[in-house]
């Protein structure tokens, strides 16, 4: 029976995923702040602490377990929602990239309750999706007046 290295080597296989996760976030700059455990990799080109807090304000008062955020990036506003409230928090961005950083980050944090899909964000895509309480747009739409004009 061949076991996998993961299984093999777990203590090796923790440090090479980390060694592999800094090496992607140091290529590019992301747009979020990006965390390792309590250690920040990237500051990112914006802080998101003002916006999460107004968002965590609404999560709260409105009692929601339901997040999507459309343009998610690396995954900040999914990851604080399903750490914070338990929300089933779910992120949809075009740039793998960036999915890959917030689902790697994600798993190597032990965030459960949240997802990212790949894919454009368009009428397609939201027809297809369910529901949520809380629906975030705050990294989209300038690239959709570019695109497109107002």
């Amino acid at each position: 029976m061949r076991l996998s290295l993961e299984r093999q080597f777990p203590a090796l296989w923790d440090r090479a995923q980390r060694f592999t996760f800094r090496r992607l976030v140091n290529s590019y700059e992301p747009y979020h702040p990006v965390m390792l455990g309590q250690e920040q990799l990237a500051a990112g080109e914006r802080s998101c602490a003002d916006r999460w807090s107004v968002i965590a304000e609404v999560i709260r008062e409105t009692s929601s377990v339901s997040f999507l955020d459309l343009g998610c990036a690396e995954g900040y506003f999914v990851q604080q929602a399903a750490k914070t409230f338990r929300c089933i928090s779910i992120g949809v961005d075009a740039d793998i990239r960036r999915l890959t950083v917030a689902r790697t980050a994600t798993s190597l944090n032990g965030i459960n309750g949240a997802g990212f899909v790949g894919g454009m964000i368009d009428a397609d895509l939201l027809d297809r999706l369910p529901p949520f309480d809380v629906v975030l747009f705050l990294s989209v739409l300038h690239h959709v007046m570019y695109e497109h004009g107002l």
